[in-house]
């Protein structure tokens, strides 16, 4: 099915589970030098187990072998954002594009995707989900945020809220459904047939990852942002690390096909530890 088919059947949480995998795709593809160009509901598919892929590469180019699509100078700039209204501004107008071009195209698409859960008086209840398409629909290009600074905002959190703070918790080992679990300290082994890796507590005083580090301290992503009159917001849960092959990441960098393995396994590891009798002064665990 197209996301346009799915949409009509899946719940908000599903909605965030979607759009994280379009940002952790859009990673992807600018590691490998590519804008998509023409993002939409009709290029993402979607299937049962809600793992997305996107699609119609036609008018996808290279960042240093820019294709545009609209060149003529007389154009109706007005007609087009009326046919194409999933397409930035600075590509309407035949302007150079970059990766976020693509932010664009992505904010335009969970937004109107959000009108199935949300009626325009609404609104109000759901802060984050318009902080988040506010900023990717800025028309200023060097205003939108980059793509690994939206899968840091806090309108994901609900995907990882089965993290939580467990440096004060003895240390034990588990076998959930296959995955095994190993409490050392401040991190968690999970070893699982399909990956291994360690997830370390919010409070390991390790050096943050330079993006969150920036987010935290600036606030602000961008002088231009015309949303940012109180900072940019970040995740709760931005100061979980994972750690691959002796590489250190932000928690928001694991794929969302892990996050689904984990995440009940870790909550049902969650009931079987214990605190420590002299738990550490002043940590507190996620909620």
């Amino acid at each position: 099915l197209d996301i346009a088919d799915e949409i009509k059947n899946i719940t908000f949480i599903d909605l965030k589970i979607i759009h994280k995998q379009l940002l952790d795709a859009l990673l992807y593809l600018e590691g490998e030098g590519v804008i998509h160009n023409n993002l939409k509901h009709d290029n993402v598919v979607v299937d049962k187990d809600l793992n997305i892929k996107i699609i119609d590469f036609g008018m996808a180019c290279y960042i240093k072998d820019l294709y545009k699509v609209f060149k003529d100078e007389n154009l109706d700039i007005e007609k087009l954002k009326e046919e194409y209204p999933h397409c930035s501004p600075e590509r309407l107008i035949g302007a150079d594009q970059n990766f976020k071009t693509n932010i664009y195209s992505w904010g335009y698409m969970l937004k109107t995707s959000s009108k199935l859960f949300v009626s325009q008086n609404q609104e109000f209840l759901y802060p984050d989900l318009i902080d988040i398409y506010e900023h990717a629909l800025q028309v200023e290009v060097s205003a939108r945020p980059s793509v690994d600074e939206l899968i840091f905002h806090p309108f994901f959190d609900e995907i990882y809220n089965f993290l939580f703070c467990f440096n004060n918790y003895e240390d034990v080992e588990g076998n959930i459904n296959n995955t095994l679990f190993d409490k050392i300290g401040n991190k968690i082994l999970i070893r699982h047939s399909q990956f291994e890796f360690a997830i370390y507590c919010g409070c390991h005083n390790e050096k943050n990852d330079e993006t969150v580090t920036r987010l935290l301290t600036t606030k602000i992503h961008s002088e231009k942002c015309t949303v940012c009159k109180t900072g940019f917001k970040i995740s709760k849960y931005a100061k979980f690390k994972l750690e691959v092959s002796g590489q250190f990441f932000p928690i928001h960098i694991l794929k969302m096909k892990y996050i689904k393995l984990i995440r009940e396994d870790f909550l049902v590891f969650k009931s079987q530890i214990r605190l420590k009798s002299n738990p550490s002064i002043g940590l507190q665990e996620e909620s």
